[in-house]
Parts: structure tokens; sequence; C-alpha cells
């Protein structure tokens, strides 16, 4: 699996230092082989307790102006050879700016198939959902290609699942019957795969 977090500055100064905190479960995930890949800036990755990551971003001093207050890391991972055709495994990190509380990321949720996919996080920004939360229609843009579209309830039931009409980049979803509550929306696009949560109203 290979992962992208990526982060934003949205305070009132720079961030001298971040830390980008991820914990493992290593029920789903292979913490030996997890490798750092590549980030906005120079950092350093710290392993602890057997299944904690950090990346640390030392003096990157990241502003707070909306042209240059972003920045990412990649790594990969390989999941536990014990997973099957159908589970689904799941991960979320956490951002420290300086001395702050963190900032939550969303937690991209995989479902194993015939093949695994890139991960959710690596498309953060080539699709969007909104709005979220949704009542009645969930609208979906992407700068690929649309495939197919699925929604999951909490227990990975499959609950919708759409295959897009041909060279198609956005659609809209009615979702007026789902009960209030979390689900989780996969889309597929030409460049790989994408889950988020939602909360209906």
């Amino acid at each position: 699996m290979h992962y992208m977090i990526r982060f934003e500055n949205t305070g009132t100064a720079s961030a001298i230092n971040v830390v980008v905190k991820d914990i493992i479960d290593i029920i789903e995930f292979d913490i030996s082989t997890l490798i750092p890949l590549k980030g906005s800036h120079n950092f350093v990755t710290r392993i602890s307790n057997n299944n904690t990551v950090e990346f640390i971003f030392e003096n990157i001093n990241l502003p707070e102006d909306d042209a240059n207050n972003d920045g990412y890391v990649t790594f990969k991972i390989k999941t536990q050879p014990t997973l099957v055709l159908g589970d689904t495994f799941s991960n979320t990190a956490e951002i420290y700016f300086d001395f702050n509380a963190p900032i939550i990321t969303n937690t991209a949720v995989t479902t194993v198939a015939n093949s695994l996919s890139v991960s959710n996080y690596e498309l953060d920004s080539s699709i969007k959902l909104y709005p979220n939360p949704v009542d009645e229609e969930l609208h979906i843009e992407s700068k690929n290609i649309l495939e197919t579209i699925s929604v999951y309830d909490i227990n990975g039931r499959v609950l919708y699942n759409i295959n897009v009409v041909e060279n198609q980049f956005n659609e809209t979803l009615n979702i007026d019957k789902l009960t209030k509550g979390v689900y989780f929306v996969r889309v597929t696009s030409a460049q790989g795969e994408f889950v988020e949560k939602i909360i209906k109203e």
C-alpha cells in the first residue's frame, strides 16, 4: 500500500515544526516493511512502540499564506498476509503543528479486492466529495475519468454500487433514503481508488 498524507497550515503564524504521527494497526499491516518515500520538505522518520511512526519536519517554517502553506509525506507498507478477499482495513494520521493539538486526517478505508489499489490519501487532491455532512445529494468531482462509485455502511456492507457513464468526471449520488449515520464512499477513477468517510444527516 502506498499512502500520501497531506497537511496544511491554517493558523495565523508560521509553523516551525510539523510532525505527522501514524499509529499502525499491526493486525492489518507489517510495520517492518514500512518505507518512507518522499516529502514536500526534508524530514526524518522515527518508529517507536512497534506500531507508531512519526515523520518529523523540523524547522520546516511552514508559512500561513495560502500559496505556500501545505506539505505532504508519502510512504509504503505491506499488509499482513492473513488478510483475505473482502476484508477491509483503515488508516488515520495525526498532524501536529508546533505545540498545538493534533489535526486528525480522514480515515482511509480500503477493501481487499483481486489486487490492492493505491491509497485514498494519494488521490486526496484529485477527487472531491461535497457537501459533507450531506442530506440528500452527494456531489463527486474528479480530475480523472470516474469508473465506479460505491457506498458502504460501517460494517462494510455495500449499499450502492454504480458504474459511471464513460468519460465522465462528475457524478451526483442521491442518498436521501439512507438513515442518519456514518458511511464510506469508495470512488474508483482512471488513476486509482479513493475512500472517504461521510456523515448522512
